[in-house]
């Protein structure tokens, strides 16, 4: 996450959890993706949206590793800038949903 600044990881994360999970859950490995990440998607969603205006160290953590691990699972470095969802599918070969 060094270059992507930690309110774009919500909002990214945001995006994924309300454009993507009706369509993402009908797969096996994307349904574990959102169900393990219960936590961390609502919260990057209330951080994105004012919601929440502090968020404890243990709160930023669920949220980074949710980031981290999405994108391993699309395969690209979670340490370049990504701006919102499209442009962390736009640096991928592996994107999880096919628009």
């Amino acid at each position: 996450m060094d270059n992507t600044h930690f309110s774009n990881v919500c909002h990214a994360l945001t995006q994924l959890w309300l454009f993507y999970r009706d369509e993402a859950i009908k797969n096996e490995e994307w349904k574990k993706f959102y169900d393990w990440a219960d936590i961390a998607l609502p919260l990057a969603y209330a951080v994105d949206n004012g919601y929440v205006t502090s968020v404890k160290k243990e709160g930023k953590a669920v949220i980074v590793e949710a980031w981290e691990v999405f994108c391993d699972m699309i395969d690209i470095d979670p340490k370049e800038n990504y701006t919102d969802i499209f442009s962390a599918f736009n640096a991928s070969s592996n994107p999880p949903i096919k628009e």
